[in-house]
């Protein structure tokens, strides 16, 4: 397996290249009348660009529909080439992307459908693949729009939670994402954002874990304070978090802020402004957020600091410090002052002093049985099981547990800790040889709240191999049972429907691609079956059918061949 890690070595090194490359900023001459809005409506945000959401940053802005419901016509914000039609379960669901000729592209998605011969292309290209889940991508101009075409229509496909428009904007080149609202999409928002605590983190040494203490802010005055104004510092080094969210004019919805300043001592000493979102970075989340607090509670808890290795600071003031901070002196004190702020130039600050506590930091006990360099690369074998962890992995040098029972060989729990459940670079796993008998059973589960969310894999002879992308307690083991079905039908104004609930005996993590696939037939003939991946539901339109009997097949299939087939008749 040598062969192996050395492609994981070279794949880094291309990594590490790419970084440097993705994280330039390409300045872009902003016209704020290039643009227009692709909905009727006065823009409502549901969501903002920038804002901490379950593993990635928020890459765009949501937009609210007019009524509540689905159906508002999407239009092209501007001139341009339809260069990608694509359907997916989950993600951005039925969604468009168009190029344009200031080289940006507009994206727009969890649209309910197309419009006109986007939406022949769409059902064309559905029976050509036969399967609902297509991405296509155009090589000629066939679907230009002009500014204001309608295109579709404000859905909920995908993983939305409720009817509205995913819109964003990318550099075309570098596939960066670029805040909506620097491009003279105007909102109605007079209300500043809402500050609801600030963390102090504190290290004992350098490149350590480190240990955070949380102040709850009142507010007084309509103005947030921490009780007694004051804070104690016992660590050598410290750096701090806020709680903090924002609220809108007319809207119940609480998007993420814009940017926050700090000041220490009067002067500007840190500042952070979220313009702009390299797509292969969105999930580099766990750098800028306290994403322990976000998983468990929903707190948006922000970290006012930058590390050298972060791929998104390119939204910070590097002419200023990187929010670490130390005394210089035993009985030194520091004034800071925390501005946040939202697009439209609203702020909230918090003050407080920093004092230096005479109290030394207590050690604290970590319960980890690996500790790495943060800034190598490792490779090592478990009873079989290889590894490999590129370095810039984990923020937290201690953080790995191994544990390969002997009275199962084949089956592994690997333990993965850390205050940020997200990883920045995949680890590499390679499994033992593995039986060939059982080979297409084998699946590797990452076990969360006591359910097992399946993790992508691939073959390699009589081994394994995947890309572990998150903390937490893996499970090597086989997968011999199919999916379930259960089936309705109901009556709808098109017509007839089935519809079907599936469930398998593993869970599909919201962040991985579906492994089950769909097969329908009605009278011997391929027929749609269209996929909602957040309720597990099948739909199967009954459409253009003579009146009499007719029969319908359906098996769904999960990636290790376990099937399930449904069979039934019915009259039109």
């Amino acid at each position: 397996m040598l062969v192996h890690f050395i492609t994981y070595i070279i794949f880094c090194y291309f990594l590490l290249i790419g970084n440097k490359a993705n994280t330039e900023r390409h300045e872009i001459f902003i016209d704020k009348s290039f643009f227009s809005s692709p909905v009727h409506h006065p823009i409502k945000l549901a969501g903002s660009f920038g804002e901490l959401r379950n593993s990635h940053y928020h890459s765009g802005i949501d937009i609210k529909t007019s009524e509540g419901v689905e159906g508002d016509p999407i239009l092209a914000a501007a001139d341009g080439i339809i260069h990608r039609m694509s359907i997916q379960s989950d993600g951005y669901g039925k969604s468009l992307f168009i190029n344009h000729a200031n080289k940006v592209s507009s994206v727009y998605g969890h649209l309910n459908r197309f419009h006109g011969k986007i939406e022949d292309k769409s059902k064309q290209l559905q029976g050509h693949f036969k399967s609902y889940i297509y991405n296509f991508e155009p090589q000629d101009s066939t679907f230009s729009v002009k500014k204001g075409d309608t295109i579709g229509y404000m859905g909920n496909t995908g993983g939305s939670q409720a009817p509205h428009l995913h819109f964003e904007l990318r550099e075309t080149e570098t596939n960066t994402a670029l805040n909506p609202l620097a491009w003279g999409f105007l909102i109605n928002d007079t209300v500043p954002p809402v500050i609801g605590g600030l963390t102090i983190f504190e290290t004992l040494a350098p490149r350590v874990d480190w240990r955070d203490t949380v102040y709850r802010c009142e507010y007084i005055d309509h103005k947030p304070v921490i009780r007694g104004d004051t804070i104690l510092v016992s660590g050598e080094k410290f750096y701090f978090g806020i709680r903090t969210i924002d609220y809108m004019t007319d809207n119940w919805n609480k998007p993420g802020i814009y940017g926050y300043r700090i000041f220490k001592d009067g002067k500007l000493i840190f500042s952070m402004k979220m313009d702009r979102i390299p797509m292969i970075y969105n999930r580099a989340i766990h750098y800028q957020c306290k994403f322990q607090s976000w998983m468990l509670y929903g707190d948006e808890w922000y970290l006012c600091m930058t590390l050298d290795t972060d791929p998104l600071k390119l939204n910070f003031d590097e002419s200023l410090s990187n929010g670490i901070f130390n005394f210089e002196k035993e009985d030194s004190t520091m004034n800071f002052r925390i501005e946040v702020f939202d697009f439209n130039g609203n702020s909230t600050d918090l003050t407080f002093v920093a004092k230096k506590n005479k109290v030394p930091l207590n050690p604290f006990l970590m319960p980890w049985n690996a500790s790495i360099d943060l800034n190598r690369n490792y490779q090592f074998t478990e009873n079989g099981h290889r590894f490999f962890i590129p370095k810039n992995t984990f923020l937290e040098s201690n953080c790995i547990f191994i544990s390969s029972p002997d009275t199962l060989p084949h089956e592994f729990y690997w333990d993965i800790h850390g205050a940020n459940p997200q990883l920045f670079n995949p680890i590499y796993y390679s499994s033992p040889t593995l039986p060939k008998a059982q080979i297409n059973k084998y699946c590797l589960a990452l076990i969360k709240n006591d359910q097992a969310f399946k993790v992508p894999l691939a073959l390699n002879g009589n081994n394994i191999t995947s890309q572990l992308i998150r903390k937490g307690l893996y499970r090597l083991t086989l997968d011999t049972l199919p999916p379930i079905l259960a089936c309705w039908r109901i009556a709808n104004y098109n017509g007839d429907s089935f519809k079907f609930s599936v469930h398998d005996n593993f869970s599909y993590d919201p962040y991985f691609k579906d492994p089950m696939t769909f097969q329908a037939m009605i009278d011997g003939e391929w027929t749609l079956v269209e996929y909602d991946r957040k309720f597990n539901l099948l739909t199967i339109k009954i459409e253009s059918l003579n009146s009499g009997p007719h029969q319908l097949y359906l098996c769904a299939e999960d990636e290790h061949c376990n099937e399930v087939e449904y069979h039934t008749f019915f009259n039109i």
